[in-house]
């Protein structure tokens, strides 16, 4: 009976977490319409789609909220205090004020309401569990159930789970949504086979085989940054395991040097010697290409110039139902686009210079006193998630699956609880 009751309050303390990894991965949501080009689809639908609210979306988070709570009080869960929780609030106050000056008051604070409660539930679902290995081990078998679906999906829906160009999508509506699941499952799968390498178990086998088949995936998807990311993993931690170098430490110093001097040192220093904020910028990138991110990334740089400091307020530039007046070009696939392409120069869209500040603050006080804290696959996924913002953007986009694990690397180091078991 004890060990029951057992059971059944572990289930209870983990199903949170599970039920949020489902939404945030698209599990309840496959995309079931064949993915055409980018210009057969419908401007008018799309400006709907990006800017209309899900029923269910609302419903699912506020009662998971609830839930969350409710079992925070009951366990008597407990988080510590520490310098990036504060400027973790700092942010989200900031991004409050922002509906002062933004043109979409009310959506503003619609995606303003709905971060709050994906943050808090994140918060409650982990202080809850509390236990470095039980999380992992969740995460992991999580992404193992995905698995199954998504080759269930392929096998049985093939007709949508490939786009135009025979590129593996999988349950989403890109190639690229696919990808950055597939590096994520394939450092948890790796790093749960480096846990059980020297184990004789069936156990051992499933995640051998959960890890290879998320890199075949990763392959299949053909998105270009993830699969250069997915190499980039597997060589330092190679390199970590063979030589106990602190390799992740000093790709994140840089990662932080090059997002303070390209985003907030750079345009200071262009806007006061050439009074126009991207000068520096168009010398740089301006014949880059990279699948025309190049040409958004300008005209992002310009849009940010109208609204420098404070920026247009949060969730309101992209996905307000209408065209942002920089991209609305005749017959142009820009006309489509809801990001920039880069995660940084969406905040700076969102909630402009001054919001940066905060944020990049929030990630050295992080990197200064958490991230030492996190296991070594949260490591990389931080690693990944900075990275994947240079040529995608999730950063503050309430449900977005990169932001969803970006928000567990920041708050698992002030929830867990280390209990001195294996790491890795």
């Amino acid at each position: 009976m004890y060990i029951r009751k057992y059971q059944l309050a572990n289930t209870i303390k983990i199903l949170p977490l599970i039920l949020m990894l489902c939404f945030v991965s698209g599990v309840f949501s496959p995309d079931m319409n064949i993915k055409n080009s980018l210009m057969s689809l419908d401007l008018e639908q799309a400006l709907h789609d990006q800017s209309g609210s899900s029923s269910f979306k609302q419903l699912f988070w506020v009662t998971i909220f609830i839930y969350s709570t409710i079992l925070y009080f009951i366990f008597n869960g407990q988080f510590e205090k520490s310098k990036a929780l504060y400027t973790f609030i700092f942010l989200m106050i900031y991004c409050f004020l922002s509906l002062l000056w933004s043109d979409e008051a009310l959506l503003s604070f619609k995606r303003f309401l709905l971060q709050i409660i994906v943050i808090l539930s994140l918060i409650f679902s982990l202080a809850i569990v509390s236990d470095e290995e039980k999380i992992h081990r969740v995460i992991y078998l999580f992404f193992l159930f995905l698995l199954v679906y998504n080759v269930f999906f392929i096998l049985f829906f093939s007709q949508y789970a490939f786009d135009s160009d025979g590129t593996l999508t999988g349950i989403y509506k890109g190639k690229n949504y696919l990808g950055f699941v597939s590096v994520i499952a394939f450092i948890v799968s790796y790093s749960m086979y480096n846990i059980l390498k020297y184990e004789k178990s069936i156990y051992k086998k499933t995640v051998i085989f959960s890890t290879l088949s998320w890199f075949v995936i990763l392959l299949l998807s053909m998105s270009k940054t993830c699969i250069s990311i997915a190499f980039l993993f597997y060589l330092f931690w190679f390199v970590k395991n063979k030589q106990r170098s602190r390799i992740d430490m000093l790709l994140i110093i840089a990662i932080l040097f090059f997002v303070i001097s390209f985003y907030l040192i750079l345009p200071i220093i262009s806007f006061s010697f050439q009074g126009d904020f991207g000068y520096y910028f168009e010398l740089i990138f301006g014949r880059i290409d990279l699948t025309g991110r190049g040409e958004i990334w300008a005209l992002s740089f310009s849009a940010i110039e109208e609204n420098f400091y404070f920026g247009n307020g949060y969730g309101a530039y992209w996905g307000v139902g209408n065209i942002p007046l920089a991209f609305d070009i005749r017959d142009s696939y820009l006309r489509f686009i809801n990001q920039s392409h880069n995660g940084y120069l969406d905040l700076y869209l969102q909630i402009g210079f001054i919001g940066l500040i905060i944020f990049s603050l929030l990630l050295y006080f992080f990197v200064r006193s958490n991230y030492g804290k996190l296991p070594f696959y949260l490591k990389y996924i931080f690693i990944f998630s900075l990275i994947h913002n240079f040529t995608e953007s999730s950063l503050l986009r309430d449900t977005h699956f990169v932001w969803f694990f970006l928000l567990i690397c920041l708050v698992y180091s002030f929830c867990v609880m280390r209990k001195g078991f294996k790491k890795v």
